[in-house]
This record gives C-alpha cells, sequence and structure tokens, in this order.
C-alpha cells in the first residue's frame, strides 16, 4: 500500500470511529500508527474529544481530497479495501468445483 492509501485508511478508520486492528493488519504498527494521529493532530486534521478521535473540516477535505487522487468514487470512498481478501483471477479453462456441503451436518 502506499502512503496515500494507508493514510486514507486512517482517515476512513477515524471518520467512523472504526477498529483499530484493521489498520494493524494493513501494514501500521502501533509505532506508526501511533505516530501518525499525533502527526494529524498536530496538522489540526483529527481531535480528540471524550477519548474518541474526529476527522475536523480540514480532515474531511483531506479525505475528499486523497479519495478524489486515488481515483476512489461513490461506495468505494467510504470502505478500504481488503487486498489481503483478493483473489487471483481464474483462467478461462480452469473449471472451479465448490466443497460439497452436507446439509444434515453442522460443522
Amino acid at each position: 500500500m502506499s502512503d496515500d492509501e494507508m493514510l486514507l485508511l486512517l482517515l476512513q478508520t477515524v471518520r467512523v470511529n472504526g477498529n483499530t486492528m484493521m489498520l494493524l493488519n494493513h501494514g501500521y504498527t502501533l509505532l506508526t500508527l501511533s505516530t501518525a494521529i499525533d502527526k494529524l493532530k498536530k496538522e489540526g486534521l483529527i481531535r480528540s474529544i471524550n477519548d474518541k478521535l474526529l476527522l475536523t473540516k480540514e480532515g474531511e477535505s483531506l479525505f475528499e481530497q486523497k479519495n478524489h487522487e486515488l481515483g476512489r468514487k461513490g461506495f468505494y470512498k467510504y470502505i478500504g479495501q481488503m487486498t489481503d481478501m483478493k483473489l487471483e483471477p481464474m483462467p478461462m479453462s480452469q473449471i472451479y468445483v465448490p466443497p460439497k456441503r452436507d446439509k444434515g451436518k453442522k460443522k
């Protein structure tokens, strides 16, 4: 992920008061996450109220700007890309057969 995508993911998470574990799974470490949050606070892009992080108007405009720069429109502006869930396309000559499920058995 590029730096812009990482920043956008952080802004998206702050915007919806999301779970930071997703950030840790996508390349942030506790140190880089803490540093990035402190930097955004100093720049006036986010603020902390009652132990919650919120985007300021400047943060919202940066959120819109980064989405525009990365070509994200509509619904895709508000959700992060789950690159670990992305699958390689199958060749046309290969046939996918899903695993058989027994209707009567419980796992």
